[in-house]
Parts: structure tokens; C-alpha cells; sequence
């Protein structure tokens, strides 16, 4: 079956966009409010960390696979 090899996929993908709607809809609510700026750069930066972290552990080669992990930690 197709979707059982990509499950990862399919989750961080859920994951990734459910937290970047979050985000925006909070940030949208009041955009003058610092703590929904915080809340937003968060969200976004825990997007981030969540793509770099599928291809990490997703990769074959092994030095683009240490570049990623350093980019996981970094975010």
C-alpha cells in the first residue's frame, strides 16, 4: 500500500500545516499584540524544525543527512 510508506509524510504534513493555520489565525486575531507575534514566530519556527527534522532522519546520504541534523538543532 501506497500510504503506509509514506505515513511520515502525511502526519508531519498535517502537523506542519495545522500549527501554521494556528499561527496565523492568532496572529491575524490582533496583530498589534506582542504576544501573538511571539506565538506566530514560534509557530512558524516550529514548522520549520518539524520539515528539517522528517528529512533528516528521511535522507540516505549521510553528509546531507548531518547538514539537516545541524539545521534541526539550529531552529
Amino acid at each position: 500500500m501506497i500510504l503506509s510508506g509514506n505515513l511520515d509524510f502525511l502526519s508531519v504534513g498535517i502537523a506542519i500545516a495545522s500549527t501554521t493555520v494556528l499561527g496565523f489565525s492568532v496572529f491575524f486575531n490582533n496583530t498589534k499584540s506582542k504576544t501573538n507575534k511571539a506565538f506566530f514566530y514560534f509557530t512558524i519556527l516550529t514548522a520549520i524544525w518539524g520539515f528539517f527534522n522528517l528529512m533528516s532522519y528521511r535522507t540516505i546520504d549521510l553528509a546531507l543527512a548531518f547538514f539537516l541534523l545541524r539545521l534541526e538543532i539550529f531552529f
